[in-house]
């Protein structure tokens, strides 16, 4: 081989390790493949000009025309208490036994008060309505509590509590919708209702919650598009409870992203769960539905000790202790996104249960073709340091005597042996995206151009690792050298076989 083949052989091989590295890295987007419908931009409540206030104690309906509120009590010309400034340690707005159409609207209102005290309180109501609000609990107060009511609502307020910001206790058809709740505790609770929504607000903190959201014995509720960022407890909290709906959320940084206890006929969809130490818990649950989720940076992203649930089209990347781990019964895995997947069969599920993803969704094109640019490259450089050593034995000058510098031969036998032998271990046993490919990678570039730089790189650094005088022991302990690398290619051949599944291997 000529010193001008040998010179482009070796570009050729620098190029291919440049493009394997492209390749290797253009990580995959797992949001490109399940989009999540995310919240609103944040709730910020501006109000207009307040008129202080005493507190308000509202107990029928004749109560709103003797108090002179303006409106008729109709859904077209409501009761409005508005623009008022309360501060007091009782509650600033009570009101019960009423079933007219009413709005609290553009109010500030403050409580310092023990716990159990709410700055709205709301008790066998129908058709009351709190919008754009500011609401500053204190102490150990609460936002607004909902007893027994129907038809009511919360939206575009900015909550601010110790205690819960929203709960509903026997409630029916009400909501949340469009607001920013920080707490210490629980930032929504719904128990014994049914009909419940809770969507598009930001929720945060919730420093001693057992949860963010949490939903008791209750059917037919609706939480999503809501961002929930947790600092302890759970993100979400479903206990037996039916017929729900958990959509569209984003939530973030929780023990467990989203529980579901004794919980049956629930769809968990769409969801973006990450920074938990499990995404989804599902225990005692049952006939549940839970598809199309993007599960992330978690602990454990999804275990499941319930029965009869379905999981499907959701995408699984970068859990650091396991994608998924099945300890219940019948449950049905089917056309997820695995980031461990090698693209061939099925993928087993990790648990007592013993069951497996019969359709998991293909890897990702980008990591195949970047892990045959790896192939090829190391395949390409161990023909060509075969070519070296002949080369060097063809002109007698394999073993270079009048070199005697340490600095040079530590200098130059390193970057080979990095270059030659641990992208084959760091490709076989690290995962697809471990940072300790980025480190072999740049290691294995420095190596291999340091090689093309340096000519006698090659016979230098092997006269260094095999220091034999006899020529024909060292010419045969370079090719052994050289045979391991190229046996190392192979076995990465054979993982890429396993990766892009290939017909011989469908077919056995």
């Amino acid at each position: 081989m000529s010193t001008v083949s040998l010179s482009r052989a070796k570009v050729c091989m620098i190029i291919l390790l440049m493009l394997s590295l492209i390749c290797q890295f253009s990580r995959f987007d797992p949001s490109t493949q399940n989009s999540v419908l995310y919240v609103e931009d944040s709730h910020r409540v501006i109000l207009a000009d307040t008129v202080p206030h005493d507190s308000i104690n509202i107990s029928s309906n004749l109560d709103f025309s003797l108090q002179g509120w303006p409106g008729n009590g109709t859904a077209e010309d409501p009761y409005r208490i508005e623009n008022l400034s309360i501060d007091t340690t009782m509650s600033c707005i009570n009101v019960s036994n009423t079933n007219v159409f009413f709005e609290v609207t553009g109010c500030s209102l403050s409580v310092y008060a023990e716990r159990g005290i709410y700055c709205l309180y709301f008790n066998n109501v129908t058709n009351g309505a709190v919008i754009n609000c500011i609401i500053d609990a204190r102490y150990q107060g609460g936002g607004i509590l909902f007893e027994n009511s129907e038809d009511c609502s919360v939206e575009l307020c900015e909550i601010n509590s110790v205690y819960y910001s929203v709960f509903f206790e026997y409630c029916t058809s009400c909501f949340v919708r469009s607001s920013t709740m920080n707490t210490d505790f629980e930032a929504v609770e719904i128990n014994n209702s049914s009909d419940v929504e809770i969507a598009f607000n930001d929720v945060s903190h919730s420093y001693y919650a057992w949860a963010c959201i949490v939903i008791g014995r209750s059917t037919d509720f609706r939480i999503r598009n809501n961002s929930v960022q947790s600092t302890e407890g759970w993100g979400l909290e479903v206990f037996h409870s039916s017929s729900g709906l958990i959509g569209n959320n984003t939530i973030t940084g929780g023990y467990d992203g989203i529980k579901l206890h004794n919980v049956t006929s629930c769809s968990i969809l769409t969801n973006d769960v990450s920074e938990n130490s499990k995404g989804i818990y599902l225990s005692l649950s049952s006939d549940c539905i839970i598809e199309s989720n993007l599960i992330h940076d978690n602990g454990v992203g999804i275990e499941d000790c319930g029965a009869n649930n379905t999981y499907s089209k959701n995408t699984f990347n970068t859990n650091q202790v396991t994608n998924a781990r099945d300890n219940g019964q019948g449950n049905v895995w089917l056309q997820n996104w695995w980031d461990d997947y090698l693209g061939y069969g099925s993928y087993p599920i990790p648990g007592i249960a013993g069951s497996f993803d019969i359709d998991p969704e293909p890897k990702n094109t980008a990591l195949l073709v970047g892990t045959a640019a790896s192939i090829i490259v190391i395949f390409l450089s161990s023909l060509l340091l075969i070519s070296v050593v002949i080369r060097r034995v063809r002109h007698g000058d394999l073993i270079d005597t009048s070199s005697t510098d340490w600095d040079i031969k530590m200098r130059l036998t390193i970057p080979l042996v990095v270059a030659m032998l641990l992208p084959s271990g760091v490709f076989l046993y690290f995962p697809d995206y471990s940072p300790a490919r980025w480190f072999v990678m740049g290691a294995t570039i420095f190596g291999v151009i340091s090689w093309a730089a340096y000519p006698p790189l090659g016979h230098r650094a092997l006269e260094f690792i095999f220091p034999l005088t006899d020529e024909y022991l060292l010419v045969l302990s370079c090719i052994l050298f050289s045979l391991l690398w190229f046996i190392l290619s192979a076995v990465l051949v054979r993982r890429f076989w396993l990766l892009a599944g290939g017909e011989l291997q469908r077919k056995t």
